[in-house]
């Protein structure tokens, strides 16, 4: 066996393992959305887990106070990745008081046109606990979003 052959059956043997990973309800409706947040001085890291489409953009917030008074707001967006995982690094405020991490999917803006067309156009093909309808300021469309979040460290 050559230097090729090796390179070749090291390649794929790397293509099976991330094959087995892949979740097998990777773009089902039915939306699951968890994984674990870490806190550090400086950030808020969640490690999240999804059976999202690839290429969905997934938001990640920070909420300090209360919604119509916020002390502190921060978010990001992050693209899920082939096995349904992402990854989102949010500033840490350090104001010692209550906070809300949320993580949500949602079509009010950036999601690509592919991902539009597999959920519907505002997100009507959703299902789930945790999916929730809002009225959108475009008129009077519904959304629905997936919101997730615990005091545990968990999404």
């Amino acid at each position: 066996m050559d230097e090729t052959d090796e390179i070749n059956e090291q390649e794929s043997v790397e293509e099976e393992e991330i094959t087995d990973q892949l979740r097998d309800d990777i773009g089902d409706y039915n939306v699951y959305i968890g994984g674990e947040m870490i806190e550090t001085e400086d950030q808020i890291i969640i490690y999240g887990e999804s059976n999202l489409l690839p290429g969905a953009r997934i938001f990640g917030e920070i909420l300090v106070g209360d919604e119509d008074d916020l002390a502190f707001f921060n978010d990001t967006s992050e693209i899920v990745q082939e096995n349904g995982e992402f990854y989102i690094e949010l500033d840490n405020h350090n104001l010692r008081e209550e906070t809300i991490v949320r993580v949500r999917f949602h079509f009010d803006g950036q999601q690509d046109q592919a991902i539009i067309r597999h959920y519907g156009d505002r997100g009507q093909k959703l299902e789930g606990p945790y999916i929730y309808k809002h009225q959108a300021d475009r008129g009077r469309k519904t959304t629905k979003h997936f919101q997730s979040s615990d005091g545990g460290g968990h999404i």
